[in-house]
């Protein structure tokens, strides 16, 4: 159920050791793992994956995704898909890759054009399967309404519930097989730091919302809470939070990023035992009131945003995925807002100008939300749906 991915390679987590991932990846092999996930964007990582897993061809399956032109940008085109597909093949070393992913969704191309191009891949004997990266909720109903997509990435942590109760329905509906990425918390439920100062540079956890520091109480609560619970079984904290997730209804694969053996041991860990019963079900119903919290916090936290402060690009970053994740702002015009702030990173008078274009927008809709019911009947469905989930699957 466990793979291992590559993301790290993209230096989004600071600066990773070539040999020590190696050794990690040989480890993974020894240990029974057999199923690797890299991406273009990813730095070396194809090339890198392909050279060690070249002998073990016949015992693994290699996961990744397309849909991303060489300049980064998302291409869904017939040509864009065949070409980017051609690279990773010759990367990889191999002759068909198991499961390719449409990283993105294109805006300017057709759906029908994608999937045309995805299908003749598997007529073709150059993949095996295809799915969906990071979709909206409309792009993944046409994908599947015009082609036969077999999975749905999403983040699904202890700390990141919001995806999973978003886009869960297309696993009871359509089919998708789950795929849980981000489960360790972006590896703060594995005891890596969230303060800023103490963070690389590069390090995209410094701008991320997960990480915004008013909720620091909030993760500190959750992480204690899964101490508590480990402790009980001999277990870390991340072991329970890995667990817990890999018994998510539709969740069909589990995807960790670990950059060393010890980390790699840590989160296999996680598989082969069980919660108790009561212990299922008491963790179920903190996590799930935990997610309300979240959102609740977010909702005051942009507000007050919006309200008083004077930017930084971090705050527009979180005010952003508020907005996207309230259902107030529509994924294309938060991407165009995302630019716009990471274009202006260090301009004090963009980012303020940004953001009152956004007050304007947005902020009486972020207040009616508060005073009225909004949130409370976003979030009302969510105990229905886990329940009619956990019942589907005993």
């Amino acid at each position: 159920m466990i793979g291992v991915g590559l993301y790290s390679m993209a230096g989004v987590y600071g600066s990773k050791d070539p040999a020590e991932l190696e050794k990690m990846l040989l480890r993974a092999l020894e240990l029974g793992v057999d199923y690797f996930d890299v991406a273009p964007g990813y730095g070396q990582a194809e090339s890198f994956l392909g050279r060690i897993l070249r002998p073990f061809r016949d015992q693994v399956q290699i996961a990744t995704k397309g849909g991303i032109s060489p300049e980064g940008k998302a291409d869904g085109s017939y040509q864009g898909i065949r070409e980017g597909c051609k690279m990773s093949l010759q990367k990889l070393q191999v002759e068909y890759i198991d499961h390719y992913q449409v990283h993105f969704a294109d805006p300017e191309t057709p759906v029908k054009e994608t999937v045309q191009a995805l299908e003749d891949l598997k007529q073709e004997g150059w993949i095996g399967e295809y799915g969906l990266g990071h979709f909206s909720r409309e792009k993944i109903k046409e994908f599947c309404y015009q082609g036969s997509p077999s999975t749905l990435m999403l983040e699904i942590s202890p700390l990141n519930l919001g995806d999973y109760f978003r886009y869960r329905d297309f696993n009871q509906e359509a089919g998708l097989k789950l795929i849980a990425m981000g489960v360790t918390g972006r590896g703060y439920l594995a005891g890596k730091t969230d303060r800023e100062d103490q963070l690389e540079q590069k390090d995209i956890r410094r701008l991320d919302s997960l990480f915004y520091p008013d909720l620091a109480r909030w993760r500190e609560g959750i992480l204690h809470r899964l101490k508590e619970l480990g402790d009980s079984y001999g277990k870390e904290p991340v072991q329970v939070a890995i667990n817990w997730v890999s018994t998510r209804p539709g969740v069909h694969r589990i995807l960790i990023g670990p950059s060393r053996e010890d980390h790699l041991e840590m989160n296999l860990g996680a598989l082969g035992w069980s919660l108790e019963k009561e212990d299922q079900e008491y963790l179920d119903n903190f996590l799930l009131d935990q997610a309300r919290q979240h959102h609740k916090k977010s909702l005051l936290i942009t507000i007050a945003i919006l309200e008083n402060k004077k930017p930084s690009s971090r705050d527009l970053i979180f005010a952003l995925e508020s907005l996207f994740s309230l259902g107030i702002m529509e994924e294309k015009e938060a991407g165009c807002y995302f630019r716009q702030v990471m274009s202006a990173v260090n301009e004090s008078g963009l980012l303020e100008k940004i953001k009152e274009q956004l007050k304007t927008n947005y902020l009486s809709s972020l207040q009616k939300i508060k005073g009225g019911t909004t949130v409370e009947e976003f979030l009302s469905g969510w105990k229905e749906k886990e329940t009619a989930g956990n019942n589907k699957n005993k």
